[in-house]
């Protein structure tokens, strides 16, 4: 067999060791990034650190996983996705995997090739032509996709399907080179989707990166570690570095955090009037920047004694030797004067973050009745941790002037779900969710975030039927006074979703069989406590017709929400100028509103024999006779031989199978829906300035109104 070349080599050393196993990496590491003003993600190994990925690429915090692609990068024609949807970045990484994973049959062609003895020009012309066929088999199932890449080929090669290995000899004049770029992927891309970290041994072996092992760090690296691992996000002005003689040798990508330090006295530069941003960074210098930022360290020990700190740095480092943050070389060595280098910066970041990958499991003592809203702020929270259950406090937030606070964290916290805690003193003072595979869920009827029509409204209302089970504070905010992130969320929350997909025909969310000698608070999901432990699972009434206006009224997540206390929602709707109230009440038109006494529910119309069709959420008997039931059609009625239940039953049936098997269509009673008493009860009607009603659907039957929107 011929002797086979460097490059080739790399590449079958690649093959065997990488391993890539493709899955998401929460490291406590270096780079934070994504999910807006909570940042979510965290590479092992910082992107920012790679040129060539750089190149084809941006910090957006906002981004999922930190990173988008740059509009005048190679990977310009994906700027415009948005890289801040979840969901559809969920869809490019799995996009991403299965393509990198066809590398395999380029690396069998190699081998078959190589152990044929086969020239470099053969094997180059052999793994150029399936790479090609490879990227364009990547797009399968997306046309707009393929004609992008199809429409970028031909505009740069003239042809669809990519270089040809002759045009690629070309351009590099070298066969090896031709098949070191057939086996090359965009680093940048990896960065945008999450792959970054799993392909980090693929951008060593190309010289795309030196091995963060041995590069010494840069001052500017350094700090803006240090920060982002601290927990200084506040972003200063740019302008506060303008006034150092070497400004303009600051990296863009570390600005941010540099002008932040100088604003906070955290570094000050040197007596040149110079920062010095790109020099190599001793280790007892990076240590005492780290100092300033963690002026507060709870001692764990005694400081370890080194003998080679200086007098100068000797306070700040045995402050952070106590804390357990420093352990130096051993032997009372620190190393104080050796590069310190980006896996040292690794290291002492992930001890900084103090962060714990943990589940919650919910409230210490839930259901027992010390446990309850009196004494919240002094609860006390289950997670577990490694294995073991771990009980922790949890930071309540902010104090209002009437003692009251925010719960920024226990709104956050889902039983069931992961989390990365960042802990201090047993106490959990933030946690970040570790998303997962969500349910996949397609709306029957969708409605558009925004569109204020009455048919939207309409529509809006249909998204959540059959889906969303009742849930006693549904909706509500943990503390039970306002709207839950749910509640205040574009879409159907993937929450109530996979809560459904857990449940079945014997789901109760209070007491089995109706019977409050049953109540088991380890079986329901119920406040027990009045403060809601299951806020975020489903929906009650008045959470469901909150969530259903802020669709209507919103495009964008976590504006005010429109949660409110059933019984008196017609009647402030109204206040604020948005339609009608009244308490003399005939019949309900499409759309129309009636705030009962406890209870809310939307009109979809009145029938011709006096029947009314309606949509709420409400806690309905199952199949196996278990108070569960949720967001759904129903019938107002005398019997089940109304128009009205006819219809409930007839598009439930057909449209929501899953929920059909469970829940019978509700018969409500008519001198139960419409009677009501006190001064705040009411319709509510919508003004044809508020809500447009260019269908005239207010003027429509039940029938007619389920026709145009199951249309």
């Amino acid at each position: 067999m011929k002797k086979t070349s460097k490059i080739i080599s790399i590449l079958i050393v690649i093959a065997a060791v990488m391993s890539i196993s493709f899955a998401a990496v929460y490291a406590d590491d270096i780079y934070e990034g994504g999910g807006g003003d909570v940042k979510t993600f965290r590479y092992q190994h910082d992107p920012r650190l790679n040129n060539k990925a750089m190149e084809d690429i941006i910090i957006n915090p906002e981004a999922v996983y930190g990173f988008s692609p740059s509009s005048t990068g190679s990977l310009a024609a994906y700027a415009e996705y948005d890289w801040t949807d979840s969901e559809a970045v969920e869809a490019y990484r799995q996009n991403r995997i299965e393509y990198l994973q066809s590398y395999s049959q380029m690396y069998d062609i190699l081998d078959e090739m190589t152990a044929e003895g086969k020239s470099i020009e053969e094997i180059a012309r052999a793994v150029s032509a399936k790479r090609n066929e490879l990227r364009l088999a990547a797009y399968e199932g997306n046309p707009e996709g393929l004609a992008t890449v199809k429409a970028y080929n031909l505009e740069r090669y003239g042809h669809e399907d990519g270089p040809t290995a002759d045009e690629m000899f070309e351009k590099y004049a070298s066969w090896e080179r031709v098949i070191e770029k057939a086996f090359s992927h965009n680093p940048g891309m990896d960065a945008c989707v999450g792959l970054y970290d799993d392909n980090y041994k693929y951008y060593i072996a190309f010289d795309y990166i030196a091995d963060e092992r041995i590069i010494g760090a840069s001052r500017e690296y350094t700090v803006a570690a240090f920060m982002d691992a601290a927990g200084f996000f506040e972003k200063s002005s740019l302008d506060t570095l303008s006034s150092f003689a070497d400004a303009q040798d600051v990296n863009e990508i570390f600005a941010p955090e540099l002008a932040q330090a100088v604003e906070d006295g955290i570094i000050k530069g040197y007596e040149d009037n110079t920062l010095r941003p790109q020099e190599t960074i001793s280790r007892v210098e990076a240590l005492t920047i780290l100092a300033r930022m963690l002026p507060e360290t709870e001692a764990m020990r005694e400081p370890l004694a080194f003998f080679d700190v200086p007098e100068w740095a000797k306070d700040s480092i045995d402050r952070l030797s106590a804390a357990g943050l420093v352990e130096g070389y051993g032997n009372g060595l620190l190393g104080s004067y050796d590069d310190l280098n980006v896996e040292q910066i690794s290291i002492l970041t992930a001890r900084v973050s103090k962060y714990q990958t943990a589940t919650y499991l919910g409230v210490e003592n839930y259901g027992e009745k010390e446990t309850n809203k009196d004494n919240k702020n002094n609860f006390r929270y289950r997670f577990l941790i490694d294995g073991k259950e771990t009980i922790l406090s949890i930071d309540n937030g902010k104090e209002n002037d009437d003692g009251k606070y925010d719960y920024p964290i226990q709104n956050t916290l889902k039983e069931g779900y992961s989390y990365k805690l960042k802990i201090s003193n047993n106490t959990v003072i933030s946690a970040e969710e570790i998303i997962g595979n969500e349910e996949e869920f397609t709306p029957v009827v969708s409605g558009i975030p925004g569109e204020k029509t009455l048919l939207n409204f309409l529509k809006t209302a249909m998204e959540p039927v059959g889906t969303t089970l009742y849930i006693y504070g549904g909706g509500w905010d943990w503390q039970d006074v306002g709207s839950s992130v749910q509640a205040r969320t574009v879409g159907v929350s993937p929450d109530w979703v996979r809560f459904f997909n857990a449940q079945d025909e014997n789901f109760t969310y209070k007491e089995k069989d109706g019977d409050k000698d049953k109540a088991d608070p380890k079986t329901s999901y119920y406040p027990y406590g009045e403060y809601n432990e299951y806020y975020y699972a489903g929906l009650d009434c008045s959470g469901y017709v909150g969530w259903v206006l802020y669709n209507t009224f919103e495009t964008e997540d976590l504006q005010e929400g429109y949660v409110m206390g059933s019984t008196g929602t017609a009647k402030k709707l109204a206040a604020r100028g948005l339609g009608e109230w009244t308490q003399d009440i005939t019949e309900m038109k499409p759309g129309e509103m009636m705030s009962m006494n406890g209870h809310i529910w939307i009109s979809l119309g009145t029938c011709s024999d006096g029947s009314t069709l309606i949509l709420h959420s409400t806690p309905s008997k199952s199949r196996t006779n278990q108070p569960g039931g949720g967001v759904q059609i129903s019938a107002i009625g005398k019997s089940a031989d109304c128009e009205a239940y006819k219809l409930a039953d007839e598009y439930m049936s057909k449209h929501y199978p899953e929920w059909y098997s469970r829940y019978p269509i509700y018969l409500c009673d008519p001198d139960v829906y419409f009677t009501f008493t006190g001064e705040n009860a009411g319709k509510f009607t919508w003004s044809a300035d508020v809500l447009a009603d260019g269908e005239n659907i207010k003027s429509m039957t039940p029938k007619e109104v389920l026709e145009i929107l199951f249309k």
